[in-house]
């Protein structure tokens, strides 16, 4: 039998169009955001466990368990930062900001984990960057408004370098299933915590919102996150985070199809930047790699 062999930036793929459901699950479910984030780990969390337990044939390791237990606290630090600055500031601006985790997973993997990313990436980081501001609405972008809610974007954008640095790192001793099991313990750890500062509401939600939050719980958390942490274990971080800012061009579109918004000419062509940004670092890798 011949086994096809599928490229990790194809689950990639599939990741990324998994979790750009999670703004419209958001949307739909018409909750606090930070309740949207622990729920979406704990349903996932309780779906993964029986087959965690079922597979797991690994001996425990309370270091690598540790770790990716770290990396689910980076991770829902991102999610909650980033869903209390749309709170507290200007939906498109804290998207923006929040999508500057290609830029620290280049400046952070530099001092700290001795990765130094080639001209490309660089390159290819400043046009998809760009495209990102074009999609968002250039003028916006001009105007952008420094507040609280600004400084926890970016916060949440240095967590989500953060997660994908230190996922890279984990994921090399740590099966998929396990590392995201760890990580969702270590997620709903932090978010029942914001949860309790911001005084999210936990319970009294509608069925509409609970249908909403099981999706983005299997559909954008469980298989998004899944193959993308499979991915991580094959990607370096640095390319991984901007291959994710295709989840906003994603979005968007999903948005128009789902929600019926509109898209306009800006938005097509920050869109076409924006993958022509990644797909430049990835040819480049493959023409440097054969």
């Amino acid at each position: 039998m011949v086994k096809i062999k599928i490229s990790p930036w194809i689950y990639l793929s599939i990741g990324v169009l998994c979790i750009a459901f999670s703004a419209i699950f958001v949307k739909l479910a018409h909750i606090n955001g930070i309740s949207a984030a622990f729920y979406r780990l704990l349903i996932a969390g309780i779906v993964l466990f029986p087959y965690y337990i079922a597979t797991s044939t690994r001996r425990f390791n309370f270091l690598h368990a540790t770790g990716a237990f770290l990396c689910g606290m980076f991770f829902a630090s991102d999610v909650s930062m980033w869903y209390v600055a749309i709170m507290r500031t200007d939906a498109t601006v804290s998207t923006l900001l929040g999508n500057l985790a290609p830029l620290w997973t280049g400046i952070l993997g530099f001092f700290f984990f001795k990765i130094k990313p080639s001209k490309y990436y660089w390159i290819g980081t400043f046009i998809a960057l760009t495209g990102v501001i074009i999609l968002l609405d250039f003028n916006k972008f001009i105007l952008l408004k420094v507040n609280a809610g600004f400084f926890l974007a970016i916060a949440a954008s240095v967590f989500y370098a953060l997660y994908l640095l230190t996922s890279r790192v984990i994921r090399q001793s740590f099966d998929t299933v396990s590392f995201m099991m760890f990580t969702l313990i270590g997620g709903l750890f932090t978010t029942y915590i914001f949860a309790q500062i911001t005084d999210a509401p936990l319970w009294g939600f509608s069925i509409h919102s609970w249908l909403s939050l099981v999706g983005m719980a299997l559909v954008s958390h469980l298989t998004g996150w899944l193959v993308i942490n499979y991915a991580l274990g094959h990607i370096p971080s640095t390319e991984a985070s901007l291959a994710l800012l295709s989840q906003s061009v994603c979005t968007a579109f999903l948005a128009s199809f789902i929600l019926n918004e509109t898209i306009v000419l800006h938005q097509i062509i920050g869109g076409l930047i924006v993958l022509s940004g990644i797909a430049l670092v990835y040819i480049k890798r493959n023409k440097t790699v054969v």
